[in-house]
């Protein structure tokens, strides 16, 4: 929804054919051609002579007279003049004004804008950034910074030459040596990483042959993936030690090199930029999302805007006699369906429910009546294909209860305006599963027992049922109500990222507390 704004903003301002010329990134999978994402010449007619096709039909001047680069647009080129609309919008980027898509490229080490397009971005004047859904940043800047290694196979190694396969039998023996005596999902405390640059060096000394004739050797291209998956860990290893942590995976083979905090990683990434504006609804507390997101504490300006929609179409209650802690649910499930059947049944129309796992979700759908409602249930593996269908189902029908996980598809980024969506229950702050490398994490990130958890899981928590609760009010002309279960809403640190306004005028928690909830839920409705 997202990127259908930036494009509606690009052709409005670009209506009297002034405006900018705007590049819509679109993800390799989704805008290729064939049935197949497979970049070579051989497999791919779109990829044989893609550069000199582009030189020899001057499509970079052909696309600068568009007025916005889309994929449609993208796809009429590469289907006319027979080359890859991936590639070609990856070339515009030099040529065009404003470019729209994943922060992924313009942030993240594995794809940086400024080496895909090669733009002169280190002269002025340099680009302004604007990051939408910036809560996310963190959690996606610590993957980027992560990777994983496994032993390497013996059927690649078979094919490699002599002095490749020597490098590689001394990598998989580093391995072995920083997984013994690590029991399964254990944090590694022994990583040799001097040992490992050298040994990745050694072997990239011996690659430029194999890269010259990977198209006539196709049995190399193993030996190629390999070698950059250990080349992406020798290259995390050189950065900052204190900044990362190592575990032996489950089944034993693998090494995992986990970031913990990719603020201070994120902080030169950011200087290519003469402005950031990061924005979302969930960003609170700053403190926290400053240095997650690597942030100059000396220039960062933070401001937090209420609502623009008018405060009495709304309606938020928490209901902290009802508990979601892991050893509160078996007797608080009833209780909870009991809430939401209750409350459904006061105004009949179309809500969610969003649980903190599919393993809560599932063992609720059967306790639920929703009488005279269609209840649906998001599955574990939901395709943008179900996703479309169930949003179509909103847009057209009423009565529907649709039984959803925080943070999950159906929680961010859709739009349901109207009374497409009345309500939504948010079953619990959607906190982290706890694993061995979250609680290392927990650890890392806190002088104290309580500060880390507020980082590890509080407030990652927080940003994915605050989202959930979006869904409701999407225009000034929506009316919902929001359901908070779990009397830590109203403690610390969740309360911490509670939007101000969501605490009324007195910004006090009592306004989210009701001495008689289907009372005062029937009174909204009756106002409406």
């Amino acid at each position: 929804s997202q990127l259908r704004e930036a494009e509606k903003f690009l052709k409005s301002v670009g209506s009297d054919g002034a405006g900018p010329l705007g590049l819509i990134m679109t993800a390799k999978p989704k805008i290729c051609m064939q049935s197949e994402v497979t970049c070579t010449p051989e497999a791919c007619p779109y990829a044989k002579g893609h550069y000199d096709k582009v030189n020899e039909h001057s499509l970079i001047h052909k696309l600068r007279n568009e007025s916005i680069l889309n994929a449609d647009i993208l796809r009429e080129y590469a289907h006319q003049y027979e080359v890859c609309p991936y590639e070609l919008s990856r070339q515009m980027m030099p040529w065009v004004d404003v470019v729209a898509g994943d922060y992924h490229y313009a942030l993240s080490p594995q794809a940086s804008l400024r080496e895909t397009a090669k733009l002169p971005l280190i002269q002025d004047p340099k680009p302004v950034i604007a990051i939408d859904e910036a809560h996310n940043l963190a959690e996606r800047a610590i993957d980027w910074y992560s990777h994983r290694v496994e032993i390497i196979p013996d059927d690649v190694m078979k094919n490699a030459p002599k002095k490749i396969k020597k490098a590689m039998t001394a990598l998989n023996r580093w391995l072995q040596d920083c997984l013994t005596n690590c029991v399964h999902g254990a944090v590694v405390r022994k990583l040799n990483r001097h040992d490992l640059v050298a040994r990745v060096s050694e072997w990239t000394e011996h690659m430029p042959i194999i890269l010259e004739n990977a198209s006539d050797q196709p049995e190399s291209l193993p030996i190629i993936t390999e070698w950059f998956s250990w080349l992406s860990l020798s290259e995390l290893c050189e950065l900052p030690e204190d900044l990362f942590f190592a575990t032996k995976d489950q089944l034993g083979g693998s090494l995992t090199l986990h970031c913990v905090n990719a603020g201070p990683l994120m902080q030169e990434s950011l200087k290519k930029f003469h402005t950031v504006v990061a924005f979302s609804a969930t960003l609170k507390p700053f403190s926290y999302h400053q240095t997650m997101n690597g942030f100059d504490e000396s220039r960062v300006v933070t401001k937090e805007c209420v609502s623009p929609f008018p405060s009495r179409n709304r309606r938020i209650i928490a209901i902290p006699q009802v508990s979601t802690a892991w050893r509160d649910r078996p007797k608080s499930l009833p209780r909870i369906v009991e809430v939401i059947d209750r409350i459904i049944a006061l105004k009949r129309g179309n809500y969610m429910a969003f649980f903190p796992s599919f393993q809560l979700l599932r063992q609720a759908i059967p306790l639920v009546k929703a009488d005279g409602f269609e209840v649906i249930e998001q599955p574990p593996s939901a395709s943008p294909g179900w996703v479309k269908d169930v949003l179509r189902s909103l847009r057209k029908k009423r009565n529907i209860l649709l039984m959803a996980v925080q943070g999950g598809v159906l929680s961010e980024g859709i739009d349901l305006p109207g009374d497409q969506l009345i309500g939504a229950f948010i079953i619990g702050p959607a906190l982290s599963m706890v694993t061995p490398e979250r609680e290392e994490r927990r650890k890392l990130l806190g002088t104290n027992g309580e500060e880390g958890f507020a980082k590890a899981y509080g407030y990652p928590a927080m940003a994915r049922s605050i989202q959930s609760a979006g869904r409701v009010i999407r225009s000034s002309k929506d009316r919902g109500i929001i359901i908070l279960m779990d009397p830590r809403f109203l403690k610390e640190p969740y309360v911490e990222a509670i939007p101000s306004d969501w605490l009324g005028e007195q910004r006090s928690l009592d306004s989210l507390l009701s001495h008689s909830i289907l009372s005062d839920i029937g009174s909204f409705w009756s106002e409406a």
